[in-house]
């Protein structure tokens, strides 16, 4: 892409751009060296600032106050590495009509198995397999199964329980694992997709395949990579009415629509734990979805965020144990924050406006600066200017007043009189 395409874009935003007087503070962005574009990440001071979800009131300026094209760009969440990981295999022999198994478990201080004794409470014998996942490091999407003394044509039915203390098993899924083989073909299944983060798991086998054992289990784990940096931001909110359902109501309004990723309840002094939900909504007058629900406790912990655009949060604590005891519980939100990319043809320094009720100016597309701008910051941030003030971050309200009304009559009543007079005086020419 040849830089001169882009600037191809700059009189289009020179003639639209307010002037940077309409916004209410700036940033004075020195460059680190000359460069025909310039990064330079967005701080919470700035974005805490802006008025609009999209982050339409920023507007960047060279040295003369002409208005330079820019773009916003968020960082990209890496995808999750993917590793095999060897799953410690113990049998078991558990009854076909009842789950019920007397198992005996020696581990080690830190939890590992070290060997398992099972006897079924009743005759009839299920071939069962226990495996020891809790030293997985971190979410398990499914196991690759190696089974001994299958014949050529097989098909197994397997059952998969999750547990996380050995006493009670629940339910995961029931598949079928196939080892066919016709007329120089074949077909083989031996591999299970899961979606868990389980202790240990329990996997029982048809108990009229009795010859297939089950020799080799390895487990496909899902580990996040190093993510981008968060910012973060502490909420305060009012403590609202207590409703029909007997909660208390915490509402919190983002300054802008930031890509959430995580939050966490900090609860006011002399609470130690209670229980919500948490709702969101991407603008004020919009219906509040659920978001997630928790027991929230002192000290706190981050939870992830599945809605990442939300402007509006509102959290409503049961009343069950007390629920806050007094004052309101902030809200800590970490969020990634965008970089500003802009053109760096002006004559530096560089101003960075941002936050006005009513001034806008339109950003180009992402890609369209992102493949030609450095990928760390080139511009530095000399001095916070005072621009328009903060008087720009709300809308002038209209005059209202009789005063108002009365001088609008006046005015069209002169009006009226003019063109009557001007009407006679062509009559009598």
């Amino acid at each position: 892409m040849k830089p001169w395409l882009l600037l191809l874009a700059v009189p289009s935003v020179a003639h639209a751009a307010p002037p940077a007087r309409d916004f209410a503070y700036g940033v004075e962005l020195a460059p680190l060296s000359k460069q025909a574009f310039h990064r330079y990440p967005l701080p919470g001071s700035v974005l805490r600032m802006v008025t609009t979800r999209e982050l339409a009131d920023l507007c960047v300026y060279d040295a003369a106050g002409r208005p330079e094209a820019h773009a916003l760009v968020w960082p990209r969440e890496p995808a999750p590495a993917i590793s095999e990981q060897p799953l410690s295999v113990f049998p078991l022999e558990i009854s076909r009509d009842t789950a019920g198994v007397e198992v005996k478990i020696e581990r080690d201080p830190v939890g590992q198995i070290l060997r398992t004794l099972s006897q079924p409470l009743v005759d009839a014998k299920q071939r069962a397999y226990l495996l020891d996942a809790h030293a997985l490091e971190g979410r398990l999407t499914g196991l690759n199964l190696t089974l001994a003394g299958a014949p050529d044509n097989v098909m197994l039915d397997v059952r998969i329980e999750s547990s996380q203390d050995l006493t009670t098993f629940e339910e995961l899924t029931r598949t079928t694992l196939a080892r066919l083989a016709h007329d120089g073909q074949s077909l083989t299944r031996t591999s299970v997709e899961l979606s868990t983060v389980p202790a240990y798991l329990r996997l029982s086998f048809d108990p009229g395949v009795s010859a297939v054992a089950l020799e080799k289990a390895t487990g496909r784990v899902e580990r996040a990579s190093a993510s981008a940096p968060l910012e973060a931001i502490e909420l305060d909110a009012t403590p609202g009415e207590r409703d029909a359902q007997a909660e208390q109501e915490f509402r919190y309004l983002l300054p802008f629509g930031p890509r959430a990723a995580r939050y966490s309840v900090l609860l006011p002094s002399g609470t130690q734990l209670v229980q919500g939900t948490l709702f969101g909504a991407d603008a004020e007058d919009a219906p509040l979805l659920a978001l997630d629900r928790q027991v929230y406790r002192t000290p706190p912990s981050a939870y992830p965020l599945v809605q990442s655009r939300t402007r509006v949060l509102e959290l409503r604590v049961d009343d069950a144990g007390g629920g806050v005891r007094a004052g309101a519980p902030k809200l800590r939100v970490e969020y990634l924050a965008p970089s500003l990319l802009f053109a760096g043809d002006g004559t530096p320094p560089f101003t960075l406006a941002y936050g006005s009720a009513s001034a806008r100016c339109t950003p180009l597309a992402s890609d369209v600066l992102e493949l030609e701008a450095p990928a760390r910051a080139s511009v530095r941030a000399v001095r916070t200017l005072a621009l328009g003030g903060p008087t720009r971050l709300t809308k002038p309200e209209q005059d209202k007043s009789p005063r108002v009304y009365v001088l609008w009559s006046a005015l069209l009543i002169a009006v009226g009189v003019l063109g009557v007079i001007a009407r006679r005086l062509l009559r009598s020419v």
